[in-house]
């Protein structure tokens, strides 16, 4: 039987002040940070690591980032894993009584977005890329419209 989970992708950490947190990581384990840039429809701003580790700070008060700090604290905010066939596997989490929550699609790159709370408390990311890692697409690309779900 072929897996259709690659690896883990990354981690997803939400914080209240992301340079704060850069520099904690950096000073701790000597990471750096490119920022992804800033979701407007999500409301959130995503810094990543060449090592895994991403980012995620409210732009809003009223975002599901600032919600999920509000209510839980900073920390673990998802677990990204690599899939071969992000649909597939969303199509059976749903056959499995999973909430699909949110997508996002670029050129090369797509990410669906599993509810926590059908998932031991930590949202699933299923993160499809052909050539490149994801957030690198979304760094090197130009300004396009994002397609939401």
């Amino acid at each position: 039987m072929a897996r259709d989970v690659e690896k883990i992708d990354h981690v997803v950490v939400a914080v209240k002040d992301a340079e704060k947190a850069m520099k904690f990581f950096s000073e701790l384990l000597g990471i750096e940070f490119d920022e992804i840039g800033e979701e407007k429809d999500w409301k959130f701003k995503s810094f990543m690591s060449s090592e895994g580790l991403e980012l995620l700070t409210p732009t809003s008060e009223d975002s599901e980032t600032a919600k999920f700090i509000q209510k839980r604290g900073e920390g673990l905010f998802a677990l990204s894993f690599k899939v071969t066939d992000a649909e597939k596997i969303a199509k059976k989490a749903e056959k499995m009584g999973i909430r699909v929550i949110g997508k996002i699609e670029r050129e090369g790159f797509k990410e669906i977005f599993l509810h926590p709370k059908d998932c031991f408390g930590v949202q699933i990311l299923l993160t499809e890329y052909k050539e490149y890692h994801g957030c690198t697409v979304a760094l090197k690309m130009e300004k396009r419209e994002d397609k939401y779900i």
